[in-house]
């Protein structure tokens, strides 16, 4: 049969450099775990000048974070969630050899936050590849074995060896070869498996804390991906985090999946390692399948496998489920970081494209009706948070609205044209409900401008009160006796049954979407202090309007789904009566 090596896909052209460097510090990442830890190798095509490029790279930094009793079952990386850490301390603890202390390995970004040199910086150990010897991460001061074992543990490959009279980092011969974790855009850190996890100790929450905890999460992750605050301090189930990210409200909601993900794997382990094992992939069957990420394939326990061989109940096998949909099915083959791929299988198999990680993941839609089969009213009390979110955001978009309309009557009350004055309230108007200014051009036969915009705003379906109309300047005019004119509707307006209303009519249009602050810079006599105060404002309330507008259609789509559930519900308890009248008949 054939033997499962990596695969690598085709690079793109662009960020040459930077893109084999990331592929040089990232792991293979299903093995990045406590004393079973490894690390990719490097591409055989990377070049001296690409290498010494990569040493010298500001923010290169590996690092471990140190570890005692009172964060022992906790991340000292300042993160709690499966997929920005490599482990807890405890999971770390029987593996870090010679070095200086007990400490867990830290992803990348973590690290280029906290090291601001080599060596200890607070609670962090740091190193870069100049620390050692070259890539050999090679080591002979008088100290050597401890700082190579200081190294292997900021790697993620814990341990030192000798090798002649240097010591190298990794408990054997290149272990640690290739780098450190990596975290940016596009590359998830592994999730933790089962080694270090103490099964036997393990609480597992009740089934409503459990279904809770998933709710928050979902909510928060999915206002998280706005990257908006006020979105997500209007939810209840919700906060802040100081790092500028929407998190769980309840401490700990991350850790209660994560947990019952690391204890269906623990439980199973001895199954996964026997998938593990097998070099073959013509072997790879059975209670084992192929997973191959377009990057790296290996041989792993069948989800279903897992779960049922762990013996755990319904909640504690979705929260499992939610992690590994997206390994076995979202990020197989070419969909892990092929858009085109990802939407091939999006529809049938719950998966997403998500363009700020550039990375196929299990779509939100996907993840509640996972919950929604094993948590009671699931869906209902996500529509409820939804609901409850945008009616505090739409008084809260109200207020800013005000606040925006006040700084446009100043600027109008400024102006004596009346014109001129409808044309500054309609711009105005159209930043303030986050819109553009739609420009409908036309050429119209009449005696003046004026008459050409009466005639024009007539056959559009138009008033002089939700349209502004003007001679467009910029064009001939084309006869004596024809005016291109220019409106601008306001943000009430539908304006392609403008365009639709002009053209039955027999005018040519054209259309063109352009920024209303920009077009209000170019009308005379507007301050431009004036005009930067209304931008202020309006945009605030431009991005809390679209906030609410996103709730309130999150909400729709779970009331439909809460909707089409009971619906289902009621057609089978019908369906149940008429089958027992039948044989009552019989």
């Amino acid at each position: 049969g054939s033997y499962m090596t990596p695969t690598r896909t085709a690079r793109p052209k662009m960020a040459r450099a930077m893109h084999r460097s990331a592929l040089l510090l990232t792991l293979v990442l299903s093995c990045v775990v406590a004393a079973s830890a490894k690390v990719g190798k490097p591409p055989k095509d990377l070049t001296d000048a690409e290498k010494t490029t990569l040493q010298a790279e500001p923010g290169s930094y590996s690092c471990y974070g140190k570890c005692d009793s009172a964060n022992a079952e906790k991340s000292p990386c300042g993160t709690d969630r499966i997929d920005t850490y490599l482990g807890t301390c405890n999971e770390f603890k029987g593996s870090y050899g010679k070095a200086t202390q007990w400490g867990a390995t830290c992803p990348k970004h973590v690290c280029k936050a906290k090291c601001a040199k080599a060596g200890v910086n607070g609670d962090f150990h740091c190193f870069t590849f100049k620390t050692g010897d070259k890539f050999n991460l090679m080591f002979e001061d008088a100290n050597a074995e401890v700082s190579a074992a200081d190294m292997g543990l900021s790697l993620g490959c814990p341990g030192s060896h000798k090798m002649g009279k240097k010591y190298m980092a990794g408990k054997k011969h290149r272990d640690c070869e290739g780098g450190g974790p990596v975290y940016k855009k596009g590359e998830k850190t592994a999730r933790p498996a089962a080694d270090g996890f103490d099964k036997d100790k393990y609480k597992k929450k009740d089934a409503s804390a459990a279904c809770k905890a998933t709710l928050e999460r979902f909510v928060c992750k999915d206002i998280d991906k706005s990257k908006s605050k006020d979105k997500c301090d209007a939810n209840d189930n919700c906060k802040w985090s100081a790092d500028k990210k929407c998190v769980p409200k309840t401490d700990g909601s991350d850790a209660v999946l994560d947990d019952a993900y690391k204890n269906v794997r623990a439980r199973a382990k001895s199954k996964a390692d026997k998938c593990a094992a097998i070099t073959k992939e013509a072997d790879c069957t059975g209670d084992c399948e192929i997973v191959n990420d377009g990057e790296t394939q290996t041989c792993d326990v069948k989800p279903d496998v897992a779960r049922d061989a762990a013996g755990v109940d319904a909640v504690e096998g979705m929260m499992f489920d939610q992690l590994e949909h997206e390994l076995h099915v979202c990020n197989a083959g070419k969909s892990k970081k092929n858009q085109t791929a990802c939407e091939a299988i999006g529809k049938n198999k719950g998966c997403e494209w998500n363009a700020d990680d550039n990375l196929c993941t299990t779509s939100m839609a996907h993840r509640t009706d996972m919950a929604a089969k094993v948590c009671p009213n699931f869906m209902s009390d996500y529509a409820g948070a939804q609901r409850a979110a945008a009616d505090k955001l739409r008084e809260k978009h109200k207020e800013q609205k005000a606040k925006a309309e006040k700084k446009r009557d100043e600027i109008t009350a400024k102006i004596t044209d009346k014109k001129k004055k409808k044309k500054v309230k309609i711009l105005a108007d159209l930043a303030i409900a986050g819109k553009k200014a739609k420009k409908i051009k036309s050429t119209v036969t009449a005696d003046s401008a004026d008459a050409a915009c009466t005639e024009a705003l007539a056959k559009a379906g138009l008033t002089t009160d939700n349209a502004h109309c003007e001679q467009d300047t910029s064009s001939r005019r084309k006869l004596l006796a024809s005016y291109t004119i220019m409106m601008i509707p306001d943000p009430t307006v539908d304006s392609a049954k403008v365009i639709a209303s002009l053209k039955s009519n027999g005018y040519t249009v054209t259309e063109q979407d352009e920024d209303p602050i920009a077009v209000l810079r170019t009308v005379d006599g507007v301050e431009a202090a004036d005009i930067d105060a209304l931008e202020t404002e309006a945009d605030a309330a431009a991005d809390l309007g679209t906030g609410v507008a996103d709730l309130d259609s999150e909400t729709k789509t779970a009331d439909a789904k809460v909707a089409s559930d009971s619906g289902a519900i009621r057609a089978g308890v019908f369906a149940a009566v008429a089958a027992l009248s039948v044989l009552a008949l019989a």
